[in-house]
């Protein structure tokens, strides 16, 4: 799955997708579900917007990610999944790893840390806003060292056909594929990260854990 991301040099973001147009975008280190996320909409055109991060579940729950795998069986993605998908920039997340002293955070970057678009869907929310929902994919050998889930990082020739209301279902699940793991690396973060009120350049600085002592 994904649960945190960066934005944080939007100077580049902008200057990489020079054909789209974006609002204000804030610098971040650490965006968390319920934050607002850069996204393009499928019916926008080149005009990027502000959407939140997160479908409404049962009980109040949220959902940040769907899996590719089902999202077109499933009732609560099926209309979206077909009908109202979107792309969200970023340009790393992170993924935790449980082993026997905690779950540790590590960041993963694209090649030298260029911005990239994760596919995803929209739903409207009834103040007139949307809300936005990652899809999620098997890992590669460098991804499943850390996690068993991957993100949905789309190759920059594929957004069109992500948002082309004329790509078929089938088409869609295989642009959902993982990411080569040639293009992408990983490092252990600080701890840090895993409080959402820490949003500064310590959550994505390189991190060494302290030697588990027996005594």
């Amino acid at each position: 799955m994904c649960g945190r991301f960066t934005l944080s040099d939007p100077e580049r973001l902008i200057t990489h997708y020079s054909r789209y147009r974006f609002p204000q975008v804030k610098r971040s280190f650490n965006v968390a579900p319920t934050h607002d996320v850069v996204t393009l909409c499928d019916d926008a055109g080149t005009d990027v917007a502000l959407h939140s991060w997160g479908f409404a579940g049962g009980s109040g729950s949220l959902i940040v990610n769907a899996r590719s795998e089902t999202v077109d069986e499933r009732p609560m993605f099926r209309e979206a999944f077909e009908n109202q998908r979107c792309v969200v920039f970023a340009d790393s997340y992170y993924e935790w790893m449980t082993d026997i002293r905690a779950k540790r955070p590590f960041r993963f970057v694209i090649e030298d840390g260029k911005p990239f678009t994760f596919a995803a869907m929209w739903e409207p929310l009834l103040n007139g806003r949307r809300a936005v929902c990652l899809m999620t994919t098997q890992p590669n050998e460098k991804q499943r060292a850390v996690h068993d889930r991957s993100p949905v990082i789309l190759d920059d020739a594929d957004i069109d056909r992500w948002l082309s209301s004329g790509t078929r279902p089938a088409e869609l699940l295989e642009l959902c594929h993982p990411i080569p793991a040639r293009v992408i690396h990983g490092y252990e973060v600080s701890p840090l990260v895993n409080n959402v009120n820490n949003d500064d350049e310590r959550c994505i600085a390189p991190y060494t854990p302290p030697e588990l002592s027996l005594f």
